[in-house]
């Protein structure tokens, strides 16, 4: 409950900077957008769907007008409008939005940018839960490399294991693979604590599920 009540503050402390900003600047001004999208990504993660929807798709409509198609910040909206729509269970357009991310990502910056690896992470969960088991590998393994190579924190990456692990053992290929990165996955989530302790349980019960099949 307190931590539901943080979040709360939070994302109210957060809708009020970002009052203030539009008061100053002008909901159409860039600032104000990211503005916007910052507090539809926080509505996302208390699961008030409907206003991160309403916040996010405002922030992508300021943030083309503000800057056309080829812009950072647009493909970070079109992204987290993936993610969102994911949740939802609206699976295709959620494909989509990430799909515009990537194609809008690719004018703006290198390959091997960390941006590019959570795009595709995005993209290859979306494609998961598709149940296009075969199209998730290579975005996945692409995104492994990519923010390996940059430094991301290990408990995060056993995530992109994880997804790893589960596209390879959906798509019918190397099983004894898929259980390994598996257990790789959940030694370090188990050294991560408390903090990926979601996470654990989700490979735990994946190990449970596959690894003496």
């Amino acid at each position: 409950a307190a931590f539901a009540d943080a979040g709360r503050r939070h994302s109210h402390e957060r809708n009020g900077a970002e009052a203030t900003e539009e008061r100053t600047l002008g909901a159409a001004h860039p600032s104000s957008a990211a503005a916007r999208a910052n507090v539809g990504t926080a509505l996302k993660n208390l699961g008030r769907y409907p206003e991160a929807q309403a916040s996010l798709e405002a922030a992508l409509a300021a943030l083309t007008s503000a800057y056309g198609d080829h812009h950072i910040t647009v493909a970070g909206a079109y992204n987290d409008l993936g993610n969102l729509h994911n949740l939802l269970g609206d699976h295709p357009r959620a494909l989509s939005y990430c799909e515009r991310a990537l194609e809008v990502a690719a004018t703006v910056l290198r390959p091997d940018h960390p941006f590019q690896g959570e795009f595709l992470l995005s993209q290859s969960t979306v494609l998961l839960d598709l149940g296009r088991a075969r199209e998730a590998i290579a975005p996945l393994e692409r995104a492994l490399a990519i923010l390996q190579r940059a430094g991301w924190d290990p408990g995060d990456l056993a995530d992109v294991q994880l997804g790893l692990a589960r596209a390879h053992w959906d798509a019918g290929g190397d099983r004894a693979l898929a259980v390994e990165l598996a257990r790789v996955a959940r030694a370090t989530l188990a050294a991560a604590g408390a903090r990926k302790r979601k996470e654990l349980a989700r490979a735990d019960a994946w190990l449970a599920a596959h690894a003496r099949r």
